[in-house]
Parts: C-alpha cells; sequence; structure tokens
C-alpha cells in the first residue's frame, strides 16, 4: 500500500528541492504568513456571504434580475468565471450592497501619528481613534434609504462605494483585499447560478438580526436553497470534479 500527499505552498516553502528545511526565525514568518492568509480572510467573507444569503431570501426581484443577468452574460453550458466580471454590472452591485449592509467590521481602530483638529477639539498623538464603519454605511446623507436593500443605488456615483471603507481606511486597508473580492464574486455568482433563494416560509421572511463585537455577523436564520435546474447541478458536479483533480495531481 503506497502513501500520497499533496503539495502546499507551505510544504513547498519548508523545505527546498535541496531537501533543507527552514528554522528559526524564517520558519515563524512563514508560519505567521501561512495562518494569515487564512484567518484573516474566511471569517469575514463567510460573514459577508450569510448576508448575502438572508438578502435573497428577502429580494426575489433583485434575486431573479441578478440571475437573468448571468443566465444571460454566461449562458447554460458552464459558470461564472473572474473573466466574467466586468460584464455583470447589477451582480457587482449587488455585491456592494451586500457589503454596505453587512458592516463586517463596524469600528476600525487607528493611531494618530501626530496631534491632529476636529472641530475645533484637540486629538492629540497617539489617540486611538475608531473609524464607525457602520454609522457611515446608515448615513441617510450618503445613502438614501440606508436600511434598504438596493443594488441599483450604485448604478451611478452619486452614493458612495461602499469598498472604499468595508475594507479598512487609510495606509493600512485589508492586505487580502482582491482575494476577498474574487472570493465573494465567484461564490455569489455560482450561487446565483445554481440555486435559487428562498424563505423557508414566505409568512414568515427572516429580519436581519446581527449579533455585535469585533465583527458584526448575522445570527443564525433559516432559509430554502434548491436548484434551478438538473443541468446546473451537473455544472456543479462537474466543476467540483475538475477541482478535485487538480488538487490530485499536484
Amino acid at each position: 500500500m503506497e502513501g500520497k500527499s499533496n503539495k502546499s505552498w507551505v510544504a513547498d516553502a519548508i523545505i527546498d528541492e535541496n531537501g533543507y528545511t527552514l528554522s528559526g526565525e524564517a520558519s515563524d514568518t512563514l508560519m505567521i504568513t501561512a495562518g494569515t492568509l487564512y484567518a484573516a480572510g474566511i471569517d469575514t467573507t463567510v460573514a459577508s456571504l450569510r448576508t448575502f444569503f438572508l438578502m435573497m431570501a428577502r429580494s426575489p426581484a433583485a434575486q431573479r434580475r441578478a440571475q437573468a443577468e448571468i443566465d444571460e452574460v454566461v449562458g447554460t453550458a458552464r459558470l461564472p468565471g473572474l473573466a466574467d466580471r466586468d460584464s455583470l454590472p447589477y451582480v457587482n452591485c449587488l455585491i456592494k450592497e451586500v457589503l454596505r449592509l453587512s458592516a463586517i467590521v463596524p469600528l476600525m481602530p487607528h493611531s494618530l501619528d501626530d496631534d491632529d483638529f476636529y472641530e475645533g477639539y484637540l486629538i492629540p498623538k497617539g489617540t486611538w481613534v475608531m473609524v464607525n464603519a457602520w454609522q457611515i454605511f446608515h448615513d441617510p446623507s450618503l445613502y438614501s434609504d440606508p436600511y434598504a436593500f438596493n443594488p441599483e443605488r450604485f448604478f451611478t456615483d452619486s452614493e458612495t462605494d461602499p469598498e472604499v471603507l468595508c475594507f479598512g481606511a487609510g495606509r493600512r486597508t485589508c492586505a487580502g483585499l482582491h482575494f476577498a473580492q474574487a472570493w465573494l464574486f465567484l461564490n455569489i455568482t455560482r450561487v446565483l447560478s445554481i440555486f435559487s433563494i428562498n424563505p423557508t416560509n414566505p409568512l414568515d421572511v427572516p429580519e436581519p438580526r446581527f449579533r455585535i463585537g469585533h465583527m458584526r455577523i448575522l445570527e443564525e436564520f433559516e432559509c430554502s436553497i434548491t436548484p434551478r435546474s438538473s443541468a446546473k447541478v451537473e455544472l456543479l458536479r462537474q466543476s467540483m470534479q475538475a477541482s478535485q483533480d487538480a488538487l490530485d495531481q499536484e
């Protein structure tokens, strides 16, 4: 019986082609980097995806419009990919609205490099300043009807793009910004392509209720997720098999 293991970026970095292994500071740096790639992004992106599912259960018209756009652009013979991104304007607006309503990290701490003045008040150097992202995303002077789910608000530049803030402010924005955007786009477009999302009870549509802490995460809710067609299910099966085959070849 012969065992087989899949390679990984971390394994390749620890042991080079000559069999030498990292040690000391280099090994610690690699460990921290690898952990950050996973831990820093998985909880926030999953929290955003949870908001997406609830908004789709609550907003059937928005869901149908996004699905129609995907069907028209992508067709029925394949699943959406990153190359379709620029051709799906409504879906991109829908994702922005999910990010705005999610406000996953409601308060973002920063420390002042120098003394500053705000509305006549001195804020000394070193003071911690909390950017209230939730308040900004629900400010009626920036967003009309700010508690409503309305992707169309981003068809023009009249309302602030939430992506300028939801991934951080200042110089230290999220290092995984582009990865998170791609991850959300692929997951949301493929879910919309394959499935329909509805409330389990049309007479009792779940309300958005959040647990508040360092992150703002929706409480558990029920929804119905059903395939749009058997052909869509087959596309999903083929995609999963292709992914597994790619992993097995490494």
